[in-house]
């Protein structure tokens, strides 16, 4: 008993010092938490909160939840330069729309994250950068030190717009030894002058990333330095190094390398893995020479892997040539399946290009293709493309039949004026209990029933389609209801299933041991007297 007690003691005194901590502007127009303006000099409280998430950050502990509330928050002033040393830490923005971080370009980083199970939501980071002294340094996120394992970092809802000073690497450096998500939001506008890309550096060992429901828009490669990259760069790692990308969009990218371009992605090492993805209207700005690999660019010897995907539309505004708009390949184990291609440009293999290393596809749709020694290209079930230059292997001709739609986030406007909106996640369907009983005389209606969700809930007539139900309609005893729920505007595609039990019991006797009365949900049994 004591030990048990002892337990209960270190769980209730473990739960207990966490804290909340709020943080406003100095206006309370759109506030969802606050009901104060801001001050660093209150006590952090909802109708006190603190003036800056730069001195949040210096009070909380392992555990802490911090609610930024609507407004806009200096860059240029106070919020630059900040660090995440404490576990278990919850920043919660007001959306994307309504939490602005904005700098200028010359005051460094928004936000160095160095602890184990860090989430962040909700809110964009605007205009961050070096202008001088940022070698080495990212121009708005840094996650871990190269050295210490840092797991558990979860970025989910948050914008990544126009940063990128004349000095530092790419807007977000990711470093070895960390695992990271990034969910929803986007990066958009980002570039740079060094030779990474403009949105994200991926760089070292033990590293496992994921991209997904990302929105990837007008992020740029330097074309006054010539770099490749422009949303992601995957380098200097080797097969711990995991990068997956899903139901991401990548849009308007531009790069300018004249050996390797990847407007999109440019892959130097690592296992990257690409499912469900639109990679679009990315256009290649390089001077002179013949680049390799338009929207995606492989070296060295990484492992990746495409699934159904689209590429489409992708070109080049240069006097050089390109091999391989789409894909150009140059030392990488690359795996190609179930993908589409179409509307891409270049002069040397509009889609697709092996100059070394191996691509293997299958069930792909196409219209030019190319190879060049040592580089190997086979493929099977993906048609009789055209073969630009060199040997590709054709195993079955017969066209795929496979159209790819993946089901991505998009967006709006250009450069200033990005809005990502999000991809439906489902929700899952609502809880309740399978078996509902109502009495007759209640005259039950569909606002009786009973589900338990986080978002909005319909009922249904069928387990799919079918017919909504008004809320006034009566039930009917043995029927089947259906429930759904809607949660930030997406649907789920599952229902909650419910049988209706209606009542309607007869008198009680004398002769009874026990009754039945209907009187509430559930029914209940009383004693005869």
């Amino acid at each position: 008993m004591k030990i048990f007690i002892s337990i209960l003691f270190s769980l209730s005194t473990a739960i207990s010092l966490a804290a909340n901590y709020y943080v406003n502007d100095n206006s309370v127009a759109g506030d969802i938490y606050c009901s104060a303006v801001g001050n660093d000099a209150n006590a952090g409280t909802a109708i006190a909160p603190f003036g800056s998430l730069k001195h949040t950050l210096t009070v909380i502990s392992a555990g802490d939840f911090i609610y930024l509330d609507a407004g806009s928050y200096s860059g240029i002033t106070t919020e630059f330069g900040l660090s995440i040393n404490q576990d278990n830490v919850t920043i919660i923005g007001a959306g994307t729309n309504n939490t602005l971080f904005v700098s200028n370009k010359n005051k460094g980083q928004f936000l160095k994250v160095l602890a184990n199970n860090f989430n962040i939501s909700e809110l964009t980071i605007r205009a961050y950068g070096y202008n001088s002294g940022g070698g080495g340094f990212a121009q708005t996120i840094e996650i871990g030190n190269g050295v210490t394992t840092y797991s558990g970092i979860i970025f989910t809802n948050v914008q990544l717009d126009q940063n990128g000073g004349s000095s530092g690497e790419s807007a977000v450096l990711v470093k070895s030894n960390t695992s990271s998500t990034f969910n929803g939001g986007g990066a958009s506008c980002n570039t740079e002058t060094s030779n990474y890309s403009g949105a994200f550096t991926i760089t070292g060992t033990n590293i496992n990333i994921l991209f997904e429901n990302y929105v990837f828009v007008f992020n740029s490669g330097d074309c006054f330095g010539g770099s490749a990259g422009g949303s992601i760069r995957v380098k200097a790692g080797n097969s711990t190094q995991n990068v997956t990308v899903k139901n991401s969009f990548f849009s308007a990218n531009n790069a300018c390398s004249s050996t390797f371009n990847g407007m999109d992605m440019y892959i130097e090492t690592g296992n990257v893995k690409v499912y469900d993805c639109l990679f679009d209207n990315s256009l290649s700005k390089y001077a002179s020479g013949t680049a390799i690999g338009g929207s995606v660019a492989i070296s060295g010897s990484p492992t990746v892997y495409f699934t159904r995907s689209k590429f489409s539309n992708h070109g080049h505004a240069g006097p050089g040539g390109m091999r391989g708009c789409a894909i150009g390949n140059d030392g990488g184990t690359v795996a190609i399946d179930s993908c589409l291609f179409t509307g891409n440009a270049a002069s040397k293999a509009d889609d697709v290009h092996c100059d070394a290393g191996t691509i293997t596809a299958r069930y792909c749709t196409w219209s030019e293709v190319g190879q060049r020694s040592p580089g190997t290209f086979s493929m099977s079930f993906s048609g009789d493309p055209v073969v630009f230059e060199g040997s590709v292997t054709k195993v079955n001709t017969t066209n795929s039949t496979y159209i790819p739609n993946p089901s991505i986030p998009s967006y709006t406007g250009v450069c200033g004026a990005v809005i990502i909106t999000p991809a439906c996640i489902d929700p899952g369907p609502p809880t309740g209990i399978a078996t509902q009983t109502f009495c007759s005389a209640d005259s039950p209606t569909v606002a009786d029933l009973s589900a338990t969700g986080t978002g909005t809930i319909t009922w249904y007539d069928q387990a799919t389609g079918g017919t909504a139900y008004n809320s006034t309609d009566a039930l009917v005893d043995g029927a089947h209801y259906y429930a759904s729920q809607t949660v930030g505007g997406c649907e789920s595609s599952s229902r909650l299933d419910v049988t209706v039990t209606i009542a309607d019991p007869s008198a009680p006797t004398a002769t009874s041991s026990s009754i039945t009365e209907c009187e509430e949900s559930p029914i209940q049994t009383l004693d005869a007297n």
